[in-house]
């Protein structure tokens, strides 16, 4: 990768001094001002003269830059990670749910829908018999 010109880092001086550059963008421009006297002075002065307005402006409020972002620490190798017997258990005891709920449901379901299904017949065959048992207690 090149190395960054003087220009390009003045450009970034106050996202750097400020930390709003991408980490990617951060390293080079820190690079290049440990390098580089005349672009430190130009930080140091930008940053400054921010101060020193924000101070005129605002006499009553302090300004300091955001704190470093810190870097979460890694977790510890093998963090996390299940065993085969842990994750084959877990598989074992969600299959034994899934088939006793198909066990239960699925002759429960069956029976609502062919309750559903003949029940029309069902009726007018009912029907049809309630009328000749009346006929022939009539005769």
């Amino acid at each position: 990768m090149a190395m960054m010109t003087c220009d390009i880092c003045r450009d970034q001086l106050l996202d750097h001094a400020y930390g709003l550059l991408d980490e990617a963008d951060a390293w080079p421009a820190e690079a290049h001002l440990r390098g580089c006297p005349e672009c430190r002075a130009a930080r140091d002065r930008a940053v400054g003269l921010i101060a020193s307005a924000a101070k005129t402006s605002h006499p009553t409020v302090t300004f300091t830059p955001p704190a470093p972002k810190s870097v979460p620490a890694p977790e510890p190798l093998g963090a996390g990670v299940r065993t085969v017997r842990e994750a084959g258990l877990r598989w074992a005891v969600a299959a034994s749910l899934l088939l006793s709920v198909a066990a239960v449901g699925g002759p429960a379901a069956r029976d609502l829908l062919a309750t559903a299904w003949y029940r029309p017949g069902v009726e007018a065959s009912f029907a049809r018999y309630t009328v000749a048992n009346r006929e022939t207690e009539r005769v």
